[in-house]
C-alpha cells in the first residue's frame, strides 16, 4: 500500500498511524513559540537564573536549535519571553529574574 493510497482515506499520515492503534512520531512536529518559551521559563524558574545554551541543551526539553530557528540568537530569548508574558500574562515570577534590559537585548 502506498502513501498515496493511505492519504485517500485519512487526512494525514499521522491520522492513519493513530487509526492503526499506534502513536505517531512527534519528533518532527512544529513547535509553537509559546511551548518553547514556557519550557525555557520553567527552567529559569527552577534554577533561578537564565540557562546558558549549553546548559539548556543538557537539561532542557527541546533543542537549542529550535529556539534559534524561532527567535534568533540565544541571547534574544529573554526579550521574547517578556513579549509573550505581556501578550498572555504568564510567568511574572520569571520576568522578575530577567535582566532589567531584556527588552533591549539584541546581540
Amino acid at each position: 500500500m502506498s502513501e498515496y493510497q493511505v492519504l485517500q482515506y485519512f487526512p494525514s499520515w499521522r491520522e492513519a498511524v493513530r487509526a492503526a492503534g499506534l502513536e505517531p512520531d512527534a519528533s518532527n512536529v512544529k513547535l509553537e513559540d509559546k511551548t518553547l518559551l514556557e519550557d525555557w521559563g520553567a527552567m529559569v524558574r527552577k534554577h533561578r537564573q537564565i540557562p546558558t545554551r549549553a546548559y539548556y541543551r543538557r537539561e532542557g526539553k527541546y533543542s537549542p536549535g529550535a529556539f534559534e530557528k524561532h527567535f534568533g540568537p540565544w541571547s534574544a530569548i529573554p526579550a521574547k519571553f517578556l513579549a509573550l508574558q505581556r501578550t498572555i500574562g504568564i510567568g511574572l515570577d520569571v520576568v522578575a529574574l530577567l535582566p532589567v534590559n531584556s527588552e533591549k537585548i539584541s546581540f
